[in-house]
C-alpha cells in the first residue's frame, strides 16, 4: 500500500468515527466575527463611521490579546507593546466618536437654537433640583451629627 492510500484510508476512517455517532468537539462562532458583520449593516454616515471605527478598534485590541489555549504565549514585553498600541487606538477611535456628538451637538444647537435653548433649561432645572436635594440630604446628615456628638461638645466645654 503507497503512502497516499494508507492516508485516504485514515482519512475514510476519522469521517466513519464522524459518523458512528462518537461526539466531536463542536466548533463555536466566533463572537468577535458577529460583532464585525454587525457593523456592515449600520448606515452610513460621518458618526457611523467613527463608531464603526471605535468597534473594529476594540474588536482588533482583544483580538490581538486573546490568548489561545494551546498555544506558547508571547513574552511579556510583547504583549505590552500590543495592548500600549491597542490602547492607543482604541483611545484615539473613542475621541474621534466623542468629537463626533459634539459636533452633531453644536450643529443641533445652531440649526435649532429654540428647541435647543429649551432643552437646556430643562437640564438646568433637573441638575438645580438635584443639588437642592443633596443639599438636604448634606443638612439632614450634618443634623444628625451634631445631635449625636453635641453631649461630646458640652463635656469639653465644662
Amino acid at each position: 500500500m503507497s503512502t497516499l492510500e494508507a492516508l485516504l484510508v485514515d482519512d475514510d476512517d476519522d469521517s466513519q468515527q464522524k459518523s458512528q455517532g462518537r461526539p466531536q468537539p463542536e466548533e463555536k462562532p466566533d463572537p468577535l466575527a458577529n460583532i464585525a458583520q454587525d457593523l456592515r449593516k449600520a448606515p452610513k454616515s460621518q458618526l457611523g463611521d467613527k463608531i464603526d471605527n471605535l468597534m473594529m478598534s476594540f474588536v482588533q485590541f482583544l483580538e490581538l490579546n486573546n490568548a489561545i489555549p494551546g498555544r506558547t504565549g508571547p513574552t511579556p514585553e510583547h504583549i505590552k507593546e500590543t495592548a500600549e498600541f491597542g490602547i492607543k487606538d482604541l483611545l484615539c477611535a473613542a475621541t474621534s466618536v466623542s468629537a463626533e456628538f459634539v459636533r452633531i451637538g453644536a450643529q443641533f444647537q445652531v440649526e435649532n437654537p429654540d428647541d435647543a435653548t429649551d432643552e437646556r433649561i430643562k437640564e438646568l432645572d433637573t441638575t438645580i433640583k438635584q443639588q437642592e436635594e443633596r443639599l438636604e440630604q448634606v443638612s439632614i446628615s450634618l443634623k444628625e451629627l451634631k445631635r449625636r456628638h453635641e453631649p461630646l461638645l458640652t463635656e469639653r466645654n465644662l
